[in-house]
């Protein structure tokens, strides 16, 4: 089983729990701006799972940032956090999505790899399936975006498999 170093930094932060149903505010916890739920139920099984929260620091070292998907379901956070006492800096980066898949620290941003809503004028899922979306952003604003499956792109790949389905019957 692999462990990515953020799963590494949250199992270091596990803190023993009290039969007591009151949560406390620990040393070197983060407060974030949206409310978040790192536990949900799985899609496939319904058992609970921990929610993918990708945390990367930049190649300078000077800026660190957490992605988290908030409670609501449909906006991902991306918040600036303080290398030296894990406080939040700024405003987060916010954008309509389902899901903070990956996350990778600049020295002038971070590129966020995003579940996000299919936009188009053609080629759209028929029944409203998300895309993967990468996110580049710059010195706090999206610099770009653009889609890595779904509508519109690698249509030249959409008729390999019916290319190579009618040279195996050959």
């Amino acid at each position: 089983m692999q462990y990515s170093l953020f799963t590494s930094f949250l199992a270091a932060s596990v803190v023993c729990v009290s039969a007591n149903p009151l949560l406390t505010t620990f040393k070197n916890s983060l407060a974030l701006d949206a409310s978040f739920d790192p536990v949900i139920a799985a899609y496939w099984t319904g058992l609970p799972h921990h929610r993918r929260t990708p945390f990367s620091v930049s190649p300078n070292g000077k800026s660190a940032y957490v992605a988290y998907l908030d409670s609501t379901y449909s906006s991902v956070h991306v918040q600036q956090v303080d290398t030296a006492t894990f406080a939040t800096i700024g405003t987060p980066f916010s954008t309509a999505g389902f899901e903070a898949a990956g996350l990778v620290a600049q020295d002038d941003g971070f590129a966020l790899l995003a579940t996000v809503k299919a936009s188009g004028t053609k080629d759209l899922p028929p029944d409203d399936t998300h895309i993967i979306s990468l996110i580049r952003v710059k010195n706090g604003a999206e610099a770009w975006r653009t889609p890595l499956n779904g509508p519109g792109v690698h249509t030249e790949v959409v008729s390999m498999p019916l290319l190579i389905a009618e040279v195996s019957m050959c």
